[in-house]
């Protein structure tokens, strides 16, 4: 993972009501990546750009975590098979 872009247009406070982001087996426990805290209002977009990018194993799956309030939209960009 090379970038992450997180916005929306209603952003929760409660516990697990952050944008984050985790990877695992669909049959195994998940390994958070990425979070980041966002107000409920004000400012409702984050991006992260790591100065090395973020490798996920090979196999797993990107999982989403954020409230269910309010349209969501993540773009997540990365380089496959690179070696990295």
């Amino acid at each position: 993972v090379t970038d992450i872009s997180f916005s929306t247009n209603s952003a929760g406070i409660a516990a697990d009501s952050f944008p984050t982001l985790k990877y695992g087996l669909p049959t195994a426990s998940v390994t958070v990546f990425w979070g980041q805290y966002i107000l409920s209002t004000g400012n409702l977009n984050a991006s992260y750009s790591p100065r090395t990018p973020i490798k996920i194993p090979a196999g797993n799956q990107i999982y989403w975590i954020n409230s269910t309030a309010g349209s969501k939209v993540i773009i997540i960009d990365g380089i496959k098979g690179s070696g990295l």
